[in-house]
């Protein structure tokens, strides 16, 4: 028997507390450079937060189709070796960066979206994604739909299912999974050491318990000075009332490290869903001296805990030389964009992309280990 989808602003206990927020306030009050409309779909059993756009070229990629194939994707670049291929690449870039603008990219439905640079899934909510595809157009016709953070190792019958709807894939980055049920990375050597880091260099571990409400203006702070600060501006700019209250509602488990003057240095933030694990809300002191090793004990606490717990962890994109020393597989990540409803230059334009990330994107991602 069908489900009967329904679009709608109201809380639904399917999402626990995670999302009120959104759906009550201004989105900028709890990501600075988030600009959307929250919404919730759901039936009697399943529910996913859904985020609204139309313009807003300036938001973060959680909430930007534009600035994730735009100015992040230029970042990106600027880290292949081979001057002439950048070149190339910077070329195939400035091409789209107006063409996207003309086709309205950022006018999108973005149907799961937990504002995480991952966005994780839950079993059996799929079997009738045409007909929250219909619904989701009844309400907002002109619209793209999309689907985030998708790879074949966790969620293939999902992307099969929307390709089978119309849905056009998107390669769009390469993540790094760690299964403890078939690969035994805890016996590498390099995650040995990192275990033993946190006690040699005598910072204390932080439990969620045992966090403040004093310690997220810092946790904010560490945040930005990796994130945005070291990394991109186009990363989500977490405020610390966010961080706050998904402590306060064990929406993301927190863990830290105080050095021995009480001062937290570092931080984790773990965010689950069916058994899959993955931490996108990590910061420390970046102007401590790399011998602390504050990053190595930090991702050395979700390893531990994927191991502990038996379950598959997602640690994302980005330092692959890394994770690949600690075990991590790598795994191509789709976007799923459903484009029927749009006009034949627009489709036509994201068919184009959907190629070239396919022919040319895959095979620099693993090349480059971007």
């Amino acid at each position: 028997m069908p489900l009967s989808w329904s679009i709608t602003k109201t809380k639904v206990s399917q999402l626990g507390s995670y999302f009120d927020l959104f759906l009550t306030g201004n989105s900028q009050s709890l990501i600075r450079n988030v600009e959307t409309d929250c919404w919730v779909v759901s039936t009697m059993r399943a529910a996913f937060p859904v985020s609204i756009n139309n313009d807003e070229y300036e938001n973060a990629y959680v909430c930007s189709l534009y600035t994730a194939f735009i100015p992040y994707a230029y970042q990106e670049v600027e880290k292949v070796p081979n001057f002439l291929l950048k070149i190339f690449l910077r070329g195939i870039i400035f091409l789209f960066n107006h063409i996207l603008k003309i086709i309205k990219i950022n006018r999108v439905v973005q149907i799961n979206n937990w504002m995480l640079s991952t966005n994780l899934y839950l079993k059996d909510r799929y079997d009738d994604l045409d007909e929250l595809t219909t619904q989701v157009l009844s309400v907002f016709p002109d619209h793209y739909i999309l689907f985030r953070s998708l790879n074949k190792y966790t969620n293939e019958p999902i992307i099969e299912r929307l390709k089978d709807v119309g849905y056009v894939p998107i390669p769009t980055r390469q993540v790094y999974l760690f299964d403890p049920k078939k690969n035994n990375f805890k016996d590498k050597y390099n995650n040995k050491l990192d275990a033993k880091l946190v006690s040699r260099k005598g910072y204390i571990l932080v439990e969620h318990d045992s966090f403040q409400q004093s310690d997220f203006g810092r946790i904010g702070s560490l945040y930005n000075k990796l994130y945005l600060d070291k990394h991109s501006q186009h990363n989500p700019a977490f405020t610390s009332r966010i961080l706050a209250y998904w402590h306060k509602t064990n929406s993301i488990q927190y863990y830290g490290l105080r050095n021995q003057s009480g001062q937290l240095d570092g931080f984790i933030g773990i965010f689950e869903k069916n058994g899959v694990l993955t931490a996108p809300i990590v910061g420390y002191d970046t102007a401590l001296p790399q011998k602390e090793g504050l990053y190595r004990q930090l991702m050395s606490i979700v390893i531990q805990k994927s191991i502990m717990e038996n379950k598959l962890l997602n640690l994302s994109s980005g330092a692959s030389g890394f994770k690949r020393l600690r075990g991590g597989v790598p795994e191509i990540e789709f976007a799923m964009i459903y484009v029927k409803n749009q006009a034949f230059y627009a489709r036509w334009t994201i068919m184009l992309i959907s190629t070239i990330l396919h022919r040319l994107g895959i095979f620099i991602m693993r090349r480059y280990m971007l």
